[in-house]
């Protein structure tokens, strides 16, 4: 991404899994609306668009995608250069500003990934990318966030390269829950945190939500505090009892505030009964919302993680849509899809009653 950006050239990320067909990459014939009738037109997909403007293509998870697309691309990335349309009955060369690169995580992750054919793999030069350092971590840290000292950087690289050996490479603790993953989208959440002013509230708030909650007993939190309290020198005091204030503008649980919804928010604070044991969570939560960061509930059934949800929703007045997946879930159920459509369904049905 970063080449194309300083060499001029427009970047197309494309993320692959098990369910993309040719259709998603190539396009296909879809419904539209027309002064006669509904008709079918031809749409072109992601790759084809960035074929005929030159742009560069950047395939990700290519060890995720299905035998079927990888031999779909062939044409594009061998000598040819080309791909055919049967639908349209075109051939499209590859212009010369056209490339593809690919990006994936090693088969042994899991997740579906899986090897690929020798013959397909040599069509690309292959490049090792190794893991990032802590230098790399102290220069990408200090680029955005320069108001933070080197020194208090330094630390929390540090920390959370300790978790990291401690949980995955030594296995000293963090059993349950296992694997861990502990790289640079915590470290710059942690700066998310300090940004500003640097005091030991912030810090006991970041290592509270980013690093204590995560972990699954009671021993496993402890062990976090002890290395925190090692690396900065400071024995960390996390409440356990956060204090849950509602006013007319904002909910404040802990350290994290949310701005309230006055049209939705009925709420008052005589009203306000929360169950001591589950603010922690909430404010972990209401950081992630805070911050505008994914936020995911793990636990036991019935221990409460749909109920944070919904208290946090009622406190704040913000609309909840829930919605209850299973493996027979597909995007069409999310995102939606074309579905064929009766006009004389309702003009009978109304004829049946009359």
């Amino acid at each position: 991404m970063a080449l194309g950006k300083y060499s001029g050239h427009k970047v197309v990320l494309i993320n692959l899994s098990e369910q993309t067909d040719m259709m998603d990459l190539l396009g296909s014939d879809l419904p539209v609306e027309s002064d006669e009738d509904m008709k079918f037109a031809w749409s072109d997909g992601i790759i084809l668009q960035a074929l005929k403007e030159g742009s560069w293509v950047l395939l990700d998870e290519l060890n995720l995608a299905p035998q079927s697309v990888l031999e779909g691309l062939n044409a594009i990335l061998d000598h040819r250069a080309q791909v055919f349309i049967p639908e349209l009955g075109c051939t499209f060369e590859c212009p010369p500003t056209f490339r593809v690169f690919a990006c994936q995580n090693p088969s042994s992750q899991g997740g579906g990934r899986k090897g690929l054919p020798k013959s397909f793999l040599n069509r690309f030069t292959k490049v090792y990318v190794d893991e990032l350092v802590e230098d790399d971590y102290l220069f990408i840290c200090r680029s955005l966030h320069p108001s933070i000292p080197s020194s208090l950087l330094s630390k929390l690289i540090a920390f959370n390269r300790q978790l990291h050996d401690g949980t995955m490479v030594y296995r000293k603790f963090g059993h349950d829950g296992s694997p861990w993953e502990f790289n640079l989208r915590d470290v710059i959440r942690s700066c998310q945190f300090m940004q500003g002013e640097i005091n030991n509230v912030e810090v006991e708030s970041f290592l509270n939500v980013l690093y204590v909650q995560r972990m699954r007993t009671a021993t496993d939190r402890k062990e976090v505090l002890s290395i925190c309290k090692a690396i900065f020198d400071n024995t960390p005091c996390i409440n356990p009892y956060p204090r849950v204030q509602l006013n007319p503008g904002y909910l404040v649980v802990g350290t994290a505030a949310i701005k309230r919804n006055f049209t939705q928010s009925n709420i008052s604070r005589e009203q306000l009964k929360i169950l001591p044991e589950i603010r922690q969570n909430l404010e972990a939560v209401a950081h992630c919302v805070q911050n505008k960061w994914l936020c995911i509930l793990v636990g036991h059934s019935s221990s409460g993680k749909t109920s944070v949800i919904r208290l946090l929703a009622q406190l704040t007045g913000y609309p909840l849509n829930e919605l209850n997946l299973s493996s027979a879930t597909d995007s069409s159920d999310l995102l939606g899809c074309f579905e064929q459509y009766n006009a004389f369904r309702n003009f009978s049905q109304q004829n049946l009653n009359e």
